[in-house]
């Protein structure tokens, strides 16, 4: 019943299978790969995905609900809409090439030669109007404002603020998650991690360090991030493109 309903784009269902169809897994291995029983990934999902901007609010009540980690939630969704982002992305930037290529060449209506003049031209216009339209979004789509804290050994303890509310979430070794401008992380003094940003970029955090991530804005008209270091090392690589 789980695997029929991949169809439904509001369910968690569709998503487990590009995931599972893009790393060449059956869907019990990717159950075996996030540590859980076949049957909660089949709870999984039949749950209602939630939209990226409620990652600490109703990605968690799924989570409990599942019996899944929350932090092994936070991060498939992330990959997933990493993929997802990237892709429209790629989509985004073909479009535009298309679109300059064909103005440095000028653009021709000979495929509507049955049409009059005026009205070929009119179609014309239209169609140019959609492509453009259609560039626009796919380049909103591109727009992050989290990056995925990848603890790769020790353990990280990471303050969340929502509003006037405080959550703190411990993220050990091998697991990661969902981090937002706002969010401070503490490593302890013998663990190592890694924030990595939706374009590639990464941060490199040494043992014991303590960051605030105080702004992160990035699309394709905005590259906005601020972190600041309260404690110990970073080493910071930038993708640039």
């Amino acid at each position: 019943m789980a695997q029929a309903a991949t169809e439904d784009k509001t369910l968690f269902a569709p998503y487990i299978q590009q995931y599972a169809s893009q790393k060449s897994l059956s869907w019990e291995e990717v159950a075996e790969h996030f540590q859980i029983e076949s049957e909660q990934l089949a709870k999984l999902a039949l749950c209602s995905r939630p939209q990226s901007t409620m990652l600490s609010g109703g990605i968690l009540e799924v989570a409990d609900y599942v019996g899944m980690e929350r932090s092994q939630l936070k991060a498939f969704v992330i990959e997933v809409e990493g993929r997802e982002t990237a892709t429209k992305r790629q989509n985004s930037n073909q479009l535009k090439n298309a679109i300059k290529t064909q103005s440095r060449r000028g653009w021709s209506w000979n495929f509507i030669p049955m049409l009059p003049k005026k009205l070929g031209w009119a179609w014309g216009a239209v169609i140019l109007l959609t492509i453009l339209i259609g560039a626009f979004l796919f380049s909103s789509a591109g727009a992050a404002n989290y990056a995925t804290l990848v603890v790769n050994q020790g353990q990280a303890t990471v303050v969340q603020t929502n509003g006037r509310n405080a959550e703190s979430v411990i993220v050990t070794g091998d697991e990661a998650m969902a981090v937002n401008s706002g969010d401070r992380i503490m490593l302890t003094a013998d663990a190592t991690a890694q924030v990595r940003l939706i374009d590639g970029s990464t941060i490199d955090l040494d043992p014991g360090t303590e960051i605030d991530v105080e702004e992160l804005v990035i699309d394709d008209n905005n590259y906005q991030v601020r972190v600041k270091v309260l404690a110990g090392r970073t080493l910071n690589r930038v993708v640039t493109v």
